[in-house]
């Protein structure tokens, strides 16, 4: 009896050990998508501090960590128009445990303003979307303006005097700004920073005198009367901004075009993985708090598949590429 209840036991083990076995030479199989994650996971923002790239990602990163039960840590790798910390997500060879933030400005402007190190297509996969935003054109108040036509006006009437701040050559808020200038028939001088942050600071001091960026980022000065917004490019007015008017309303509707933001990860990534990150994305996003949050960033929670996702990124692709050819935009 004793021989043949060993011989059982060994047989379980021998079992146990085959299965490990299996687990360890198989990471894109379903054992290792359940033991998914089994430390803390970082979460790139490809831009500083500050900025609705980083605001978005700190908030999705407290309530993924929740439903995943391990921490997701947010690192700013800023720096070349968000280049250089989405490239850092594109080399990722950790199977899930470093992923990114997708936005329009690194994954749909940059691959046909500047020569990238990746491939957008190739070397990343969507994840989730997680955020629709609205960008905002806003001046510095010592500027005196307070409509987009005063704007238009002083522009044409000292065309290169004023300058223009934005996250970085071919972001989305420079495109925006080269749009603006060129349906308009004026000219200002485009500075550029590493981040929105800087560029927010540096327009509320007066040292550049407008910028457009998203509305999450910049609403707290707009509220705070550092900032006078002049345009937002939704397809109607904000709740949150009732007296600024669209672009559409101003006479320019070409120029009405929101940002999306969503999660990305390293091509190399096991689908159960990838499965695991949206199904905690998509439930982060569905939460009242969440939605609320976001609303009053401005911005629409997007919850979706990665498959969605993929559509949406691929759709801003060919978008922004005749943008792009259309304002000639090209590295400074």
């Amino acid at each position: 009896m004793h021989v043949v209840l060993g011989q059982k036991r060994l047989r379980a083990h021998a079992f146990a050990l085959m299965a490990l076995a299996g687990c360890v030479t198989m990471m894109g199989s379903a054992c290792a998508a359940d033991a998914y994650p089994s430390h803390p996971v970082k979460l790139i923002v490809p831009f500083p501090p500050g900025g609705t790239t980083d605001i978005l990602a700190r908030m999705m990163a407290e309530g993924m960590a929740q439903q995943l039960g391990q921490p997701f840590v947010v690192e700013n790798r800023a720096g070349a128009s968000g280049m250089i910390g989405s490239e850092y997500v594109a080399r990722a060879t950790d199977g899930g445990y470093t992923i990114g933030v997708a936005t329009v400005t690194t994954h749909a402007i940059n691959p046909f303003v500047h020569k990238l190190g990746f491939d957008v297509k190739k070397d990343l996969v969507p994840v989730s979307n997680m955020a629709f935003v609205p960008n905002v054109l806003v001046v510095n108040p010592t500027l005196g303006v307070t409509s987009l036509a005063e704007l238009t006006a002083l522009l044409k009437k000292q065309p290169g005097k004023y300058a223009y701040a934005t996250s970085g050559t071919g972001a989305e808020g420079h495109v925006g700004m080269v749009g603006y200038t060129k349906v308009t028939g004026t000219d200002a001088l485009h500075v550029p920073y590493k981040g929105g942050g800087p560029a927010i600071t540096d327009t509320v001091a007066g040292h550049t005198q407008m910028m457009q960026g998203n509305l999450p980022s910049l609403l707290p000065q707009i509220e705070a009367g550092k900032l006078v917004a002049l345009a937002v490019t939704s397809s109607k007015r904000l709740a949150v901004l009732p007296n600024v008017p669209t672009y559409a309303e101003a006479g320019y509707p070409e120029l009405a075009r929101s940002a999306w933001f969503g999660l990305v990860a390293p091509a190399g990534t096991p689908p159960e993985v990838v499965d695991r990150l949206n199904a905690a994305a998509t439930a982060v996003l569905r939460l009242p708090a969440t939605r609320v949050a976001i609303e009053k960033l401005g911005g629409q929670a997007a919850p979706g598949s990665a498959a969605e996702f993929g559509k949406t990124m691929d759709e801003e692709l060919t978008a922004q590429q005749a943008v792009v050819t259309w304002a000639k935009i090209k590295p400074e």
